[in-house]
């Protein structure tokens, strides 16, 4: 189950991250069954004592539901039919202490926003999740942000604030490449 629970929401991230929201949405709801049916058996009073939960499995529950409401944004184009799901994702999160969950989960709303043309409530929610990285001193996040609000400036022929959001991204880059231990790494950074 834990296999196939990891295969499953792996598939829903990498087609999230393709852009194919309808296989994302597949995989992601056959993973929110899965999950559904090991966290109703593990907190169950009798069957619980003998299926410990860990907390990898919220850790997983909660990145399935970040690609579940990523994939329902990308075939619904509603942002309220994702929102029940980003919620939840948020709440597990949350439950297990994992900070940069939430950057994560804006950041891919407003990737998936950028995706389907709602450019400006994708960059509501990058100036956010910027301003939370921010504080939380995550800053490998930033880069990837600015790239995206770049990008979407450009589509609309605002060459200034493209230029203000690659420049801040290649800023952040600066600052945190020293960190980064392989070339790849670096090049992946440059580019």
């Amino acid at each position: 189950t834990t296999a196939q629970l990891r295969s499953y929401t792996g598939l829903a991230a990498s087609y999230v991250m393709e852009f194919d929201y309808s296989q994302a949405l597949f995989w992601a709801t056959e993973a929110e069954k899965r999950f559904n049916a090991v966290h109703y058996v593990s907190n169950h009073g009798l069957y619980g004592m003998f299926l410990p939960s860990h907390l990898d499995s919220y850790y997983g529950r909660a990145m399935n539901m970040v690609m579940l409401a990523s994939a329902t944004l990308g075939t619904t184009k509603n942002p309220e039919k994702a929102n029940k799901y980003y919620d939840d994702a948020l709440t597990f999160f949350n439950n297990i202490g994992f900070q940069k969950g939430q950057i994560i989960l804006l950041a891919l709303k407003a990737q998936t926003l950028s995706s389907i043309g709602k450019i400006n409530e994708a960059d509501d929610i990058a100036i956010k999740t910027i301003a939370i990285a921010s504080k939380k001193r995550m800053y490998d996040f930033i880069w990837r942000i600015e790239t995206i609000r770049g990008i979407n400036f450009l589509k609309e022929d605002k060459f200034e604030e493209a230029e203000k959001s690659f420049r801040k991204a290649a800023n952040v880059v600066d600052l945190v490449s020293g960190d980064l231990q392989t070339d790849s790494a670096k090049q992946r950074f440059g580019i």
